[in-house]
């Protein structure tokens, strides 16, 4: 299961990457030194996983933001197809 959840981690890294590219100004969204937490709406197994993680190595006080990926569009330069950016609730 790990090297599943890594590659399907590394793949959905890229595509927001790529998705940054077009849209700059939702990189302005997000805070400098937080924790970026890829949530994909069609993946509950990796949005669990993804939040585990964050939640284990994140530093105290660190903001957390939940990217919630919608879908994946077929191949082109980003296959996000719809993004919401928003602060993680304070524990």
């Amino acid at each position: 299961m790990e090297n599943d959840v890594v590659a399907r981690n590394m793949m959905l890294s890229f595509e927001f990457s790529r998705y940054l590219i077009d849209h700059p100004e939702i990189e302005a969204q997000v805070p400098e030194g937080a924790c970026v937490v890829l949530l994909p709406e069609d993946d509950p197994e990796l949005c669990a996983y993804n939040r585990r993680i964050c939640e284990e190595k994140r530093a105290a006080g660190q903001p957390v933001m939940y990217i919630r990926l919608s879908s994946l569009l077929p191949e082109q330069r980003s296959r996000i197809a719809g993004i919401r950016i928003e602060p993680a609730p304070v524990s």
